[in-house]
């Protein structure tokens, strides 16, 4: 018998069925939301505008800085079209005319889709667009606005006048164009921006605008138009929860009521109930709530590398894939999570997963006493499982898991999991899971419970990766009120695994303070080059001071070395401590000053065979010796300069007291932090950890009388040799006596005071901020005139800083390559 057959023998049964199902007649919905408002402000809009801001800031300085390049570009572009006798009258005549007439068939389309409220926001972008150009052009042409931004924009006429900074007419057609949008017409979208593109061609050929002008006229626009619309808001087309009800339908489930609830993250969240499946927890995803994080995920993408790299950039229907594939990953695995009941998509870029909805709180939701031993077991057990099918989480915060009323726990959160997950991806779950649990279980129960389930060596290889850059951003939040957390869970790992050496895993690409080390460097560099004189003049220097400073900047690295060996009991190759100081001038370059050369000192002296709290403490007793004589050299300093009374040497009554005022200052600092209660705790709390570890040591030193002169003398020595360095560097570019005969005492002080303040700033070597402390001292103290100081600082910083650079990279490449660093 046919199937075709079979059907036609079955229908009264089929039609007996119907009935039966279509008897049961569902209520109406009852659908509980807070009001939406009829128009929303798009982030994604504001992310646009401030691009297109910086955009034009970006463009406007290659313009000023390159201004000889473009002009180049320009006048090649104008040759090339002379050569080929291009027809560029006939090209403006049809680019001008489909220009015109594409805006008027884009209105007259929009209001046939009965919409006009966007035609009306295009005209008042496009008007807004207008007047922009128009102000712009007149701010730009007057007399007041620097020279070197009016050539970047504008080129002489055959007339008096010149070419217009920004096109008016191309700022108000892409700000119309912006907003009114091409209705998903491909083709028709891709001829009108041809256009554009060969209209603007065709106008940077006649010379009526430069190529950073039109760069400015495309950007103004999209500014404008992206502005107007975030500060406009647009239509609120969101779904509701009408249309989740809907869509639950769709997907059988037979949903009875929807009611939105808050959410932690960036979804919105809607709990409805069933008429046979319980309730459901439905969470739908938008591109708008996804754009209002994507800043901060640019920034982590841009910040980590390799596996810390969490995949938090994937577009909205690759995101719901995602999320949908873990979940029956997880299921397979036998671990308990929310039963993924639907996967639905309700409109463009706005999609809806559905869960079966599981009563539970999380972790911070706990009571202290339900936080048992038990439970800290399961949430591990559960960690081992997923790691034992090749599952990672990649974001296991303290919502991330679930406990209901039996005490019974439940994974969730899985939308950045990733299935077939290497090996680092499973150590950084269990770094991150380590941080969690030892938050709301302490440390040390966190560890004993992460060993029984994963086992000492998975636990052991997971510590490189405990650092807070890998953490979520709710960890790190919690993390701060736990100071020393994860400090104390590398502790007790390593209590139990003596043998592993917990050297963290480089997982940045670059830090925040790395941010400011380079936006530091750059502004320091713009400055040192906008000194065209103090560059020409190093040129002119006397050559035998020169030398001088020379020959005392290679000193200081035998002095370094001094104060290094004299605080560490133990013997040290004299050769190889010389070179380490020498291979920190390199690493200066990319760390600050305070804190390259310790990262230096302490590598090197576990490299010698030291313990590492030895070589942590001897570093810490060179350096608290160091900040002792400092204070004391500037004071001893302050007061010899201050009592001169020559003014050859900058030693008027006017410096003395200002010398006076800022050693009272510093006396009255410490008088504040020793009787202000909050202050005292807040210094005993920073200097109790490095004192009490080195007392010890300096005892131990003190034990050696000729140890304790080596470090002492090396300190002060190394102190007197940069301070001799720049004076020489003053006398080196000194153009006459009494500018030559500036007191050695005020020159120390000067260079003691600045090297403090300076260094307070995080950029590499202090860049910037020693070079302006020190030429400011100079010219405030010692009475140089700013030409002069300016000189004698770069001439210091070339022979201390910049020069040293090379070597230093040798001797780094060296020391480690062969094991030393």
């Amino acid at each position: 018998m046919s199937r075709a057959s079979e059907n036609e023998d079955k229908p009264a049964a089929d039609n007996d069925a119907l009935p039966a199902k279509r008897a049961v007649t569902l209520p109406a919905p009852i659908i509980d939301e807070p009001p939406e408002p009829r128009r929303i402000r798009r982030p994604a809009d504001l992310l646009r505008a401030v691009a297109s801001f910086v955009f034009m800031l970006l463009f406007l300085g290659i313009g000023m800085v390159a201004g000889g390049t473009t002009r180049g570009a320009e006048s090649d572009i104008s040759k090339l079209s002379a050569e080929q006798k291009l027809p560029l009258g006939l090209i403006l005549a049809v680019t001008s005319v489909l220009l015109a007439v594409v805006p008027i068939a884009l209105a007259i389309d929009r209001l046939y889709r009965r919409d006009s409220r966007r035609v009306v926001d295009s005209v008042l972008a496009a008007a807004m667009a207008y007047l922009a150009a128009v102000g712009l052009n007149a701010t730009v042409s007057s007399s007041h606005t620097p020279k070197a931004i009016r050539d970047a924009l504008t080129l002489p006429t055959n007339a008096a006048d010149n070419t217009a900074a920004f096109h008016i007419y191309l700022a108000t057609v892409i700000a119309y164009l912006t907003i009114i949008g091409f209705s998903n017409r491909h083709n028709f979208q891709t001829a009108t921006w041809i256009a554009l593109i060969a209209y603007g061609v065709v106008t940077l050929i006649q010379g009526d605008a430069t190529i950073i002008s039109l760069a400015e006229t495309v950007m103004l626009g999209r500014l404008i138009a992206f502005g107007w619309r975030w500060a406009r808001g647009v239509i609120n087309d969101r779904p509701t929860g009408e249309a989740v009800h809907q869509a639950l339908s769709a997907a059988g489930l037979d949903p009875l009521s929807c009611r939105r609830v808050p959410a932690h993250e960036d979804v919105r969240r809607y709990v409805v109930a069933t008429a046979g499946r319980g309730d459901v927890d439905a969470l739908v995803l938008d591109r708008d709530q996804q754009a209002a994080g994507l800043v901060y995920r640019l920034y982590r993408r841009a910040r980590l590398r390799g596996p810390a790299q969490r995949r938090n950039l994937l577009t909205l229907r690759r995101m719901l894939e995602q999320e949908a594939l873990m979940s029956y990953a997880v299921t397979a695995a036998d671990i308990a999570t929310p039963q993924l009941l639907a996967v639905r998509d309700l409109g463009p870029d706005t999609g809806m997963l559905a869960y079966q909805l599981v009563p539970g709180r999380t972790l911070e939701q706990l009571e202290p006493e339900e936080l048992t031993d038990g439970l800290l077991g399961r949430l591990w057990a559960m960690l081992a499982d997923l790691h034992e099918h090749q599952l990672a989480h990649r974001r296991l915060s303290a919502h991330a898991f679930l406990i209901d009323d039996e005490g019974g726990a439940w994974l969730t959160d899985l939308r950045l999991g990733e299935i077939a997950a290497g090996t680092l991806s499973r150590r950084l779950d269990t770094a991150e899971m380590l941080t969690v649990t030892s938050l709301y279980f302490g440390y040390e129960r966190s560890v004993a419970a992460a060993v029984t389930e994963l086992g000492e060596d998975d636990v052991a290889a997971a510590l490189p990766m405990l650092q807070p850059v890998i953490l979520t951003r709710t960890t790190r939040t919690a993390l701060k009120k736990s100071k020393g957390l994860l400090s104390n869970i590398q502790e007790a790992v390593q209590a139990l695994h003596p043998s592993v050496e917990p050297e963290p895993v480089k997982l940045e690409r670059f830090s925040p303070r790395t941010l400011f080390a380079v936006g530091g460097a750059a502004l320091a560099s713009y400055l040192l080059l906008a000194s065209n004189y103090s560059w020409s003049s190093l040129t002119a220097v006397n050559w035998w001071w020169t030398g001088a400073a020379a020959m005392a900047s290679v000193a200081t690295y035998f002095a370094a070395a001094m104060a290094l060996d004299g605080f560490v009991p133990e013997k040290l190759r004299w050769r190889r401590t010389v070179l380490s100081q020498v291979a920190a001038s390199f690493v200066t370059l990319v760390a600050p000053a305070a804190v390259g050369g310790v990262a230096v000192n302490t590598r090197y002296l576990q490299r010698t065979g030291l313990p590492t709290r030895a070589a942590v403490t001897a570093v810490g007793a060179q350096q608290i010796m160091g900040l002792v004589q400092h204070l004391l050299l500037i004071l001893i300093f302050g007061v010899i300069a201050g009592s001169s009374g020559d003014n050859s040497g900058g030693g008027s009554h006017a410096s003395s007291a200002t010398l006076i005022s800022i050693i009272l200052a510093l006396a009255l600092l410490v008088l504040l932090i020793a009787t202000i209660p909050q202050l005292r705790r807040f210094a005993v709390n920073r200097l109790r950890p490095l004192v009490a570890g080195v007392l010890p040591r300096l005892m131990d030193v003190a034990q050696n009388p000729i140890k304790l002169a080596t470090g002492l003398g090396g300190t002060v020595m190394l102190s007197l040799l940069y301070s001799f360095t720049l004076w020489a560097s003053i006398q080196a570019a000194a153009t006459d006596d009494r500018a030559a005969k500036i007191n050695f005492a005020v020159v120390a002080f000067v260079f003691l005071t600045a090297q403090a303040a300076g260094s307070i700033v995080p950029t590499p070597g202090g860049v910037g901020g020693v070079e302006g402390a020190l030429i400011g001292a100079l010219t405030t103290f010692g009475h140089l005139d700013t030409v002069l100081a300016t000189t004698a600082v770069l001439l210091f910083r070339l022979m201390t800083f910049w020069l040293p650079v090379l070597p230093g990279w040798f001797a780094y490449n060296y020391m480690t390559r062969h094991g030393e660093l």
